[in-house]
């Protein structure tokens, strides 16, 4: 897994370019986060995304999967966003201010 680890954050790195902007967008939720927990309060996220985020440090990472995980938090420098149920309004906006990637979620 260590291996895989810095492979991925070294792909990661250099895919990021000139600027070093990355983002990610994963469909599953980083485990062990308000994010990946289910009503009853089980946490049920992936433990590679956890570890990809952990090692990578995206700028700002948009999750979903777990509907109920509507929220944010941060991982290190990650700022992780699941804006739970498109249906219920949720939505991600992402922009490039000042360098710098900054994430909100939002309502429609």
């Amino acid at each position: 897994m260590a291996v895989w680890l810095a492979e991925t954050h070294a792909r990661a790195k250099a895919l990021a370019g000139p600027q070093g902007h990355i983002l990610a967008i994963i469909h599953n939720a980083p485990h062990g986060t308000r994010l990946d927990r289910l009503a009853g309060g089980a946490h049920v996220g992936s433990t590679a995304v956890r570890a990809f985020l952990d090692s990578a440090q995206p700028e700002v990472c948009v999750c979903g999967h777990i509907h109920e995980g509507q929220g944010e938090e941060q991982l290190g420098q990650c700022h992780v966003l699941n804006p739970g149920l498109l249906a219920d309004g949720g939505f991600v906006r992402v922009e490039l201010e000042s360098g710098r990637l900054s994430a909100k979620l939002g309502r429609i």
